[in-house]
């Protein structure tokens, strides 16, 4: 049985599956869920316990070590980058899994499970915990800052809970947190002369209040048919109804209340974590989408929220998208879509120039075809459509279209050697099925080694060599089983059909004549002349081997985006009023500069995760980070560079690390070198000598330690063009993140052990 024979049997069988397929393959097109970059699985969590009132030994001894016990027992943890952060009451376990665990969820649930039991039954009385946080891989897909000049945090606070209530209407939101919320507190302050002239016991202030601000069931009034509740009035709704709680009865007889022996206000917490947005207090509010969907159409689902909450929100309060991914998303796929259909025209253009209008028009004919199918077929296998798959389309572009056109070829030469129409159509495809198939399968197979590749870069990588493989197969389908039945409706003549019964001195010559008689007259020279070939060949790979030196060497590029990122460093113990001043400095800065559309500020904590690349850091007091947004991508790269020797003489006191947005695999710095032991006074001589060596080398910045009176020493470096636009060097700095740190029992130096590394022979 020859399929293609019945292919061409019942043409409209055939035709009208192309045309389901193609349909399928649209209606994916608009449907299928878009992304800027491929998703990449986050294989990191953390495990937290306090300890409150235990030292930092106390609580390793105590505490680390029995979770580090317990955490190491699963084959899916990556001993090599789990490390503890142990401090004064906290501990905090970066758990990293192995590369080939894809079920990341039913790990996490196993290791509550773990950590649950080993609370029961091996930890101290007094700790808290341990929470395993899984969610720290979670993208956010906006970022929406709410401020106001006239708000303070809590009619801020008030108003994001209305603008939480309309979102929540939106079926594809999935997870929404709020941040940089201040929490508000009642202080009741007097002093010891003011209590005296009325209270003997100041304790009684205590208990009135206690005996006051109290919820409870009261019973109810059984009165026939009604089972009336008694509620009580004692709660505490205003700072009058406490300043009129009565203490005590005076030596006179007359009542003391609250008013007349303190005062009482109402106060924001000391902070802890604080939030900006173009120099102005905010609330921060994240808006996570639940997986499966569109981000695209998840969107204009907020969008049209945001133009409800224009009616409902006062207009002088200013709603400021810091992060928004579905943007992004529609802008790099509108992108990417007109730069594939230029390739599309270009294919088909250069198609008609070369070839007669029928036969250009037949084989052209598969491309749109071929893409369509492979779109149906990726959306279900879950392919999504990001910059990856779209550049695996564009790469593929050229090579589908070559098999409709070899099959063409073969009819049209069969049609100049006499052959009838439905002959010619069945014997052009089956005829060259064999070397089309083994060619396609030797595309494909070029591509396929890519699968091998394990972890982040994997997954990042992956929808490459599938996309390819799909494309391929697809167009080895149509050429073979649509083609022909296109060749036979509007091919009806060879391409020298007419010069045979013509003047032979009048023969016409097509472009493709014309490059074909070129192409023979090289082929013959050279075959002639064989050292001459042989000369050429060798002398093209070497000149190709010493360009290859030259070319830039980087496996994934920037993010291209009009988003940076800076990172501030205090030294460890730094109040969060004294980062926050810093901060402010390099704000009033970036005010200054026209190129600088938006900044979001944050203190004391990072942002979440609002780009897959950037790793949310450790809640410190000393840190600080801001979000930048400049007016184009293009300017990115050169504000970078110019903010990071910049911002290094505006606030010497701290590091200043200006960068990019990263693809591909999350690093913290490009060299991480660890050095590992019990003896700390021998760490810390290795330490200073590794440092020496990496500030002795001129393309080193950033180069710091992890460093504390406690055995903790981390050191790493950052490599100028490597990412691109991190900055200038700064002065010697203690670290960003002094804390205790221990892999598998171990004190170390983070990253690498030191005796594979240069520095350290």
């Amino acid at each position: 049985m020859n399929p293609i024979k019945n292919s061409l049997r019942f043409p409209a069988v055939t035709l009208v599956f192309a045309v389901l397929v193609v349909s399928i393959g649209l209606y994916a097109f608009f449907n299928m869920p878009r992304t800027e970059d491929p998703t990449i699985t986050i294989r990191t969590g953390l495990v937290l316990a306090q300890y409150p009132g235990a030292t930092a030994q106390q609580v390793e001894k105590q505490v680390t070590k029995v979770l580090e016990r317990h955490i190491f027992k699963f084959p899916e943890v990556r001993r090599d980058k789990t490390f503890s952060t142990s401090r004064h009451g906290l501990v905090v376990i970066n758990v990293e899994l192995e590369d080939n665990v894809t079920e990341t969820d039913v790990f996490w649930a196993k290791l509550r499970n773990e950590m649950s039991e080993t609370a029961a039954t091996e930890l101290p009385a007094g700790v808290r915990g341990p929470t395993v946080n899984s969610d720290f891989g979670d993208t956010v897909a906006m970022l929406i800052a709410v401020h106001g000049k006239r708000y303070g945090y809590r009619e801020l606070q008030d108003y994001v809970d209305r603008i939480q209530d309309e979102f929540r209407k939106v079926r594809q939101i999935g997870k929404m947190a709020r941040y940089g919320g201040q929490a508000e507190q009642i202080w009741v302050t007097s002093g010891m002369a003011r209590i005296s002239q009325h209270l003997a016991n100041p304790i009684q202030v205590l208990r009135a209040l206690q005996q006051r601000n109290v919820i409870t069931a009261s019973g109810s009034l059984d009165a026939g048919p009604v089972d009336a509740p008694l509620r009580t009035s004692g709660a505490f709704n205003t700072e009058t109804e406490i300043r009129n709680v009565m203490v005590d009865v005076s030596r006179t007889g007359q009542p003391v209340y609250i008013r007349d022996i303190a005062d009482v206000t109402r106060r924001y917490a000391d902070p802890t974590f604080l939030v900006r947005c173009n120099g102005e207090p905010s609330v921060m509010l994240s808006i996570e989408m639940q997986k499966g969907h569109n981000i695209v159409h998840l969107g204009e689902r907020i969008a049209a929220v945001f133009a409800r909450l224009e009616s409902l929100l006062p207009p002088d309060l200013s709603l400021d998208i810091v992060a928004n991914q579905p943007a992004v998303v529609k802008n790099r796929i509108t992108q990417l879509s007109h730069e594939f259909m230029l390739a599309i025209g270009s294919v088909i253009l250069v198609t008609i120039l070369l070839l007669p209008i029928r036969v250009a028009v037949v084989a052209a004919v598969a491309i749109p075809v071929t893409l369509t199918t492979t779109l149906g077929i990726m959306n279900a296998f879950g392919i999504q459509l990001h910059q990856v798959s779209i550049a695996a389309l564009i790469v593929v572009l050229g090579i589908i279209v070559d098999d409709a056109i070899v099959i063409a070829d073969n009819y049209v030469e069969l049609l100049d050697h006499q052959v009838p129409r439905p002959d010619a159509a069945w014997r052009s495809a089956t005829e060259v099925v064999v070397p089309v198939f083994t060619a396609t399968v030797t595309i494909i197979c070029s591509f396929l080694p890519l699968l091998i590749i394990s972890g982040s870069v994997g997954e990042f990588i992956r929808a490459l060599p599938l996309t390819v493989a799909i494309a391929l197969g697809v167009s080895f389908v149509v050429a073979v089983m649509l083609t022909p039945i296109l060749c036979r409706f509007f091919v009806r003549k060879g391409l020298h059909a007419g010069d045979a019964a013509g003047d032979p001195g009048k023969k016409h010559l097509s472009l493709l004549d014309r490059l074909q008689g070129v192409y023979a007259k090289a082929i013959g020279f050279l075959m002639r002349h064989r050292m001459v070939a042989v000369a050429l060949g060798v002398v093209t790979v070497a000149l190709g081997m010493l360009l290859f030196k030259a070319v830039p060497q980087q496996f994934f590029p920037s993010a291209e985006r009009n988003q940076f990122v800076i990172d501030v460093w205090m030294r460890q113990g730094t109040r969060i009023e004294a980062t926050d001043a810093a901060v402010r400095r390099i704000e009033a800065y970036l005010k200054t500069r026209a190129d600088i559309a938006q900044y979001a500020s944050f203190i004391g904590q990072s942002a979440p995760r609002f780009y897959y690349n950037v790793n949310p850091q450790q809640p410190d007091t000393a840190y600080g980070q801001l979000i930048v947004r400049t007016r184009s991508e293009e300017e990115t790269p050169a504000i970078v560079e110019a903010l990071g020797s910049e911002l290094a003489k505006r606030v010497p006191e701290a590091m200043v690390v200006v960068k990019e947005l990263q693809q591909g695999n999350i690093i913290e710095a490009p060299v991480e070198i660890r050095i590992s032991g019990d003896k700390l006074g021998e760490l810390k001589r290795i330490a200073a000598s590794v440092e020496g060596m990496l500030r002795d080398l001129p393309y080193a910045r950033y180069v710091h330690r992890d460093f504390s009176t406690t055995p903790s020493w981390p050191m790493s470096t950052s490599i100028p063009n490597w990412p691109a636009g991190w900055g200038s060097p700064t002065p010697w700095w203690p670290g960003p993140s002094p804390r205790l740190r221990r892999p598998a029992g171990e004190h170390f130096l983070g990253g690498r052990p030191a005796r594979d590394h240069p520095a350290a022979s």
